[in-house]
């Protein structure tokens, strides 16, 4: 009489069993889920059977793996077991198989002997002569030692059919005459793969067994063990293959990670995006939704919504971009459930990628970061991408031309960067104030919304896709967005401008040696006071243009004052600033020029917090003196340019007479103060790169009569990499 496994209840005991030989696989991850959602679904069991008896082939880091994965998966299960540790139960149920007749001992050596091949497709069925040795035949051999297989002794008479009906491919039936003695025990005496199963399954109570479809074939000779050792089987659901786009079985060998359920938690998978993509592979609820949560996978769960056909996990071959890695429905699936996290509960998920990255981040940080890219990733791992920006105290270098608004250009650029910069000091940073203050500034300015909004995106966050404007201002903060902004303007001086100022901050020329060799920066670059002027050398078409040009102001007042009046702060501090701005050449409306400078002058005079001794100075000719305060005596830093051509060539006696204009002009400008101050630089760099300054005697020529005024004149030219020399007093 056969026992039942129904364990007396409806609640159904299913297991999920697991053979540690390589990772676990995402058809095995399927595997479990269905198990799993099946025993909560009906109130059961799930219970976790490490099929461990393969010696040979087990692995500790195959263990590791599937354990890794299921604990990912955070779904959990109610019993453990292992295989290994129930070797005397297999043994036990193989005998009792034995000693009812069902079994017989094969003394015949493996690979060799005769066999019978009769079968449908004539494939072995067992070895002639080992079915009918007498008992005590088999009695003697083995008590003498001889190795054997127990083999189960499939019934070939009477025309016997094998049948089960699965849950999900109905009844299934096959000749006993085509099936072959299978081994129960190895003549080592270990339990082969069936019969430990069985044993397990029947031991386990197990009332459901719901496995891969690979497994069908196995399923009659599992009916046949489950019946001679006393039970009745168990019911069978086999589930539908997992097969890659081109209907091969997924395989590591031929498909590589994509295979492995840690490759999906590695690339920042929600472990429930991915059980609820992987239950659509294969089982459809009756209401066709597919964003589905845990809860509602688990009250709609069926076996009769499974499918028969194989089910293909769509990714490209090779795949040329990391989310081509994946099914674009596991990847859209992993969206949704990103945005229907909490942000408290997304930005605990957030965090520990970010600090495995080495970003410095609070958790308080990655809360007020979260909201910004919650809707713009896909997977949790582009959180290092989406939001790297506000990880960094300094952006990485970006293009600056992503700094021009469409339908503009540098100038728009300057502009919109200045006016923010203006407005933004006095803006509350939370959305609607930061929303209010820069779409009038665009009024201001005459250009639309759009034009003033991706100039400072693209400053605050290096690049032009990003998340919303005002958001991340609010996130970052009043200095970090001044800060970048000012950085940005940084980005759109002319060559000179900025490999002048690089000079100075030690930025860009690391290599330059001061006098004596190897001396560090002077202590008064760090610790003293500056004042600083700019002046650009313009060789125009003509000579009578050649003395006005070399008074034009390279960029607007109001951006060269705060370029270099707040950009020395930081790397070079000091407490008092002298400036000197002459611009002699007419303008059709100077009123606003003299308004912009009027404005400048007062609010670095608030920043830096210098009161001029002296009124500030406005007339028709924009002469401005903002002279020390304190009792620090600034050093004068005067930046010049070398000539920039426009049209037509220029020849070295042009550059020498521009070269004496623009010194004997500066030198004006220092007499007067001369002996009052610690050091005068004159500082000049070559924008066009022709090797100006090789011919270093056209400088002295140039010199000769102003040199004595400068402490220190120095040559800069812009060849790759960047020189500067620095001409002996």
């Amino acid at each position: 009489m056969s026992e039942s496994l129904a364990n007396g209840s409806s609640r159904p005991r299913v297991r999920f069993a697991p053979s540690p030989t390589g990772f676990l696989h995402v058809g095995s991850a399927r595997t479990f889920i269905f198990n799993w959602l099946y025993a909560r679904h009906h109130g059961g069991r799930m219970i976790l059977r490490l099929d461990d008896t393969d010696v040979e082939r087990n692995t500790q880091a195959s263990v590791d793996s599937i354990f890794d994965g299921l604990k990912w998966l955070n779904l959990g299960w109610d019993e453990e077991y292992k295989q290994s540790e129930r070797i005397e139960l297999h043994r036990k149920t193989a005998w009792t198989i034995f000693e009812r007749g069902l079994a017989y001992r094969d003394f015949t050596p493996a690979h060799t002997g005769d066999t019978e091949k009769s079968g449908a497709q004539g494939t072995w069925l067992f070895n002639p002569g080992a079915r009918e040795l007498s008992s005590a035949e088999s009695d003697r051999r083995a008590a003498a030692g001889e190795p054997f297989a127990l083999r189960f002794r499939v019934p070939r008479e009477g025309g016997q059919v094998i049948r089960f009906a699965d849950a999900v491919y109905g009844e299934q039936m096959k000749a006993a005459a085509d099936i072959e003695d299978f081994a129960l025990l190895r003549s080592d005496g270990m339990p082969t793969y069936h019969l430990a199963s069985c044993a397990d399954d029947a031991d386990l109570r197990i009332s459901h067994i719901i496995r891969g479809q690979d497994h069908l074939t196995n399923t009659f000779k599992h009916v046949l063990i489950f019946e001679a050792a006393g039970f009745t089987p168990p019911q069978f659901a086999h589930l539908p293959l997992l097969v890659a786009p081109d209907g091969t079985k997924l395989s590591k060998r031929r498909h590589g990670p994509v295979v492995s359920v840690t490759t999906y938690r590695d690339a920042g998978f929600l472990s429930e995006a991915f059980i609820n993509f992987l239950c659509l592979l294969g089982w459809s609820p009756k209401n066709d939704r597919e964003n589905l949560t845990l809860q509602e996978l688990t009250d709609l769960f069926s076996l009769e919504g499974i499918n028969r056909s194989n089910a293909v996990v769509n990714f490209k071959e090779p795949a040329t971009t990391p989310e081509e890695t994946f099914d674009p429905k596991a990847v859209w699936l992993n969206a949704e459930h990103i945005r229907g996290l909490p942000v408290e509960e997304l930005s605990a998920r957030l965090l520990p990628i970010v600090l495995g990255e080495g970003y410095e981040v609070t958790a308080e940080r990655m809360l007020q970061i979260t909201p910004l890219i919650r809707e713009r990733i896909k997977l949790l791992s582009e959180v290092l991408t989406a939001a790297d920006f506000l990880f960094v105290d300094q952006l990485p270098s970006y293009d600056r031309a992503e700094l021009i608004p469409q339908k503009g250009d540098e100038s728009t650029a300057k502009r919109v960067l200045d006016k923010a910069e203006a407005v933004l000091p006095g803006a509350e940073f939370k959305h609607d104030p930061l929303d209010q203050a820069l779409r009038g500034a665009a009024q201001e300015l005459g250009v639309k919304a759009g034009q003033m909004f991706q100039p400072i995106r693209v400053a605050v966050c290096g690049r032009k896709n990003a998340p919303p404007l005002f958001e991340t201002l609010e996130v970052l903060g009043a200095g970090a967005t001044l800060a970048r902004i000012e950085e940005a303007r940084w980005k759109l001086m002319n060559d000179s401008e900025m490999i002048a100022y690089s000079y100075l901050v030690g930025k860009e020329f690391q290599t330059i040696q001061f006098e004596p060799r190897g001396q560090r920066t002077p202590d008064f670059l760090v610790n003293g006071s500056i004042a600083v002027e700019v002046r650009r050398l313009n060789q125009h078409h003509s000579h009578e243009g050649i003395s006005r040009g070399l008074e034009e102001v390279s960029i607007p007042l109001q951006m060269r004052l705060r370029r270099l009046l707040l950009s020395f702060g930081p790397p070079i501090q000091g407490q008092s600033w002298f400036v000197n701005y002459r611009f002699r050449r007419p303008l059709p409306k100077p009123g606003k020029l003299i308004a912009d400078l009027r404005d400048a002058l007062e609010e670095f005079k608030d920043d830096l917090g210098v009161s001029p001794p002296n009124p500030i100075r406005l007339d028709r000719n924009f002469e401005v003196d903002l002279l020390p305060a304190g009792d620090k005596h600034p050093m004068l830093f005067l930046l010049g340019a070398s000539i920039d051509r426009d049209t037509g060539g220029w020849v070295r006696p042009e550059l020498e007479r521009n070269l004496r204009i623009v010194v004997q002009e500066k030198a004006k400008i220092v007499s007067p103060y001369h002996g009052e101050y610690r050091e005068w630089w004159l500082i000049l760099v070559d924008r066009v790169s022709h090797g100006v300054w090789d011919g270093t005697e056209d400088f002295r020529r140039a010199l000769s009569d102003t040199e004595h005024a400068f402490s220190k004149i120095i040559l800069i030219d812009e060849s790759d990499p960047p020189r500067a020399l620095e001409l002996a007093q």
